[in-house]
């Protein structure tokens, strides 16, 4: 049998793998339209918004920021059917075309039949196609895409709605010899809807690793969890962004099957933090901050002693692993979970007193 102290078991059991958090599935609306045609479709980066291939994926901080800046959305299309400017390229290229869905609509759109499945907008007036040898450039302002100027209907919005700007190519002429008109897209995912605050329940720490129980948020599309952590008091129900720099915020690696999270922390032995999961998802949104618990940053030796005033059961201040190895670090996980099930009398929520 191979036997750890004290100490080196705290140590050990904070340090125990967790099972990292799974992307949920979310609504999906078909993708972009794509061309034979088109050899690449290449989006601009806009501010902080992901690229996703031929799309953007911008949530609410994004929005205000693009419309705050006037930004413009750019997709290039790269295209052997690109013609010289002195040609007549309006013969080969028209558009752009604007259109949004629903996340999770999978209607086909072609914004040049007579009566498309959804209203579509003619922006060739306004933001005319771009076109050099090689490539056809559609620019189409942020605001004209989401229908409104107003950074503050970013927060009030609560839309999720995907939009498409779309180029038709007709090869049908004497510059090139295909024969089939197509027509190809590029995506703006703009999500402003924020995901619905995970609970808070309790958590313990050490100098260096925290430990915190929450009820995770019931959104679909949550892919990561954050430890708010201040030294000071704040209120539940607030944007991450309201606390400023009273506090601190650190990833959560969620066993999904205990909801017990770790988080790696730089905290001072023997103080008092106020500690609030959050939830952000694929937009980069995150949840409003809810109700913070205290908790106290105890020293790593004494983290046995405190198991056992806990009502903890195993004796000796040793956690034991076989020589094989293997099971020893989900053991002493395990005992670190049963530690927090047992009601820890140094943690309470906040304003409560022991």
């Amino acid at each position: 049998m191979m036997m750890m102290n004290s100490t080196r078991w705290a140590v050990a059991a904070l340090s125990a793998s967790t099972v990292a958090l799974a992307v949920a599935p979310q609504a999906q609306a078909r993708a972009p339209k794509s061309s034979t045609l088109v050899q690449e479709t290449t989006p601009s980066a806009l501010g902080d918004a992901k690229i996703d291939g031929a799309s953007l994926v911008a949530g609410i901080a994004e929005c205000r920021k693009a419309l705050n800046n006037d930004s413009i959305v750019k997709f290039t299309f790269e295209t052997t059917y690109a013609v010289a400017e002195e040609q007549d390229s309006s013969a080969v290229f028209s558009g752009p075309y604007i259109y949004s869905l629903a996340r999770g609509t999978s209607t086909n759109v072609n914004c040049t039949d007579g009566e498309p499945s959804v209203e579509c907008e003619d922006m060739s007036s306004d933001s005319p196609l771009m076109i050099d040898t090689g490539e056809v450039v559609a620019e189409v302002p942020f605001e004209d895409l989401v229908g409104f100027s107003n950074a503050e209907l970013c927060e009030s919005e609560q839309s999720d709605l995907e939009h498409f700007v779309q180029v038709h190519i007709d090869p049908n002429n004497n510059v090139t010899g295909a024969v089939d008109a197509d027509y190809v897209e590029g995506r703006v995912v703009v999500d402003l809807i924020r995901p619905e605050a995970p609970v808070t329940l309790d958590g313990m720490s050490t100098a260096t690793t925290m430990l915190v129980n929450i009820e995770p948020s019931s959104s679909e599309d949550v892919s990561a969890y954050f430890a708010v952590v201040s030294t000071t008091s704040f209120e539940g129900g607030v944007s991450i962004d309201d606390l400023g720099d009273s506090s601190k915020r650190y990833p959560v690696v969620l066993n999904e099957t205990t909801n017990t999270g770790e988080v790696s922390v730089d905290l001072a032995e023997g103080t008092v933090v106020h500690v609030s999961v959050v939830a952000k998802d694929d937009a980069e949104n995150y949840s409003l901050v809810p109700a913070p618990v205290e908790v106290e940053v105890v020293p790593t030796k004494n983290f046995w002693d405190y198991y056992q005033e806990a009502g903890g059961s195993e004796t000796g201040g040793y956690g034991c692993a076989s020589a094989g190895g293997g099971s020893g670090a989900a053991g002493l996980w395990a005992l670190l979970v049963a530690l927090l099930g047992l009601g820890l009398t140094r943690v309470r929520r906040a304003g409560a007193r022991a």
